[in-house]
């Protein structure tokens, strides 16, 4: 059985409909990185809510209208649920009313025929080549690194319902060819966020070699767009032939040296 979730209370808070579509995205994309198949998974969501005021219901509303309409482009059932819609607090006296941000968590359940096809996040090897599979969304609202610095944001990452579903497939078929040697879906802490975690379980470095025209190498490399993948392949030929329908791009390479390096045209 594969199991996983999707949850990032900050993004409902600043935008529900975009932070419910991330959710779905994060979980889906969680589910196929070990492995899962996207054609077959089950969705359930749990609406964790604060008393149903007009605020309330109206974040509510935006975030059912971004369940169904990723139920649409996955072409996959929510199957069941729960709502909690009397998360606020009220003190004796009336005058302190806190309530908690919309929070939506969406749990991804599905079958996984062999269990020895399982992928795991940790990298396998020293000299291989890692790949960012995924269409990015340049805005940072909600994410860690604005958090970090102090700040939140107003727009949160868009994730492109018409392409992550060809994202989510692609990856599985990939899997399931046996050329992935490790994944780790995007979420937060971003891209070198996933990298590093697959460094650090394979006791190694990376050594990643980005684009000298790219505007911000700091948005890049800590953007949080749900629905992307970093995946370990024997070489860079392996990852344009496996996604070369896909949006994707050449990360670097994995190293002896156990530092994390980014470098930058020269």
């Amino acid at each position: 059985l594969v199991q996983s979730h999707g949850m990032n209370p900050i993004l409902n808070r600043i935008d529900p409909y975009n932070g419910s579509v991330w959710a779905v995205a994060e979980a889906m994309a969680n589910y196929v990185a070990v492995g899962g198949d996207p054609k077959t998974a089950l969705l359930i969501n749990n609406y964790i809510w604060p008393f149903p005021d007009e605020e309330a219901m109206g974040s509510l509303d935006k975030s059912v209208d971004a369940v169904v309409d990723c139920m649409n482009a996955l072409k996959r059932p929510v199957i069941s649920g729960k709502d909690s819609l009397s998360s606020t607090y009220r003190s004796n006296d009336g005058k302190t009313v806190i309530k908690i941000p919309p929070v939506l968590c969406i749990s991804v359940f599905g079958k996984i025929p062999d269990v020895e096809k399982t992928v795991s996040s940790d990298i396998k090897n020293v000299g291989s080549t890692l790949c960012l599979v995924g269409k990015m969304d340049a805005n940072m609202g909600g994410s860690t690194y604005y958090d970090i610095n102090g700040m939140v944001g107003n727009e949160v990452p868009k994730v492109d319902l018409e392409t992550l579903p060809k994202v989510l497939n692609g990856v599985h078929e990939a899997i399931k060819s046996g050329e992935i040697l490790s994944a780790h879906d995007v979420s937060e802490g971003g891209v070198i966020g996933a990298v590093s975690e697959m460094a650090f379980g394979g006791d190694c470095g990376v050594e990643l070699s980005l684009d000298s025209q790219l505007q911000r190498s700091d948005m890049f490399l800590l953007n949080e767009t749900a629905g992307m993948f970093i995946v370990e392949v024997k070489d860079e030929e392996t990852a344009r032939r496996l996604f070369g329908n896909l949006p994707h791009m050449i990360l670097g390479k994995t190293t002896e040296d156990k530092q994390i390096k980014v470098k930058i045209g020269e």
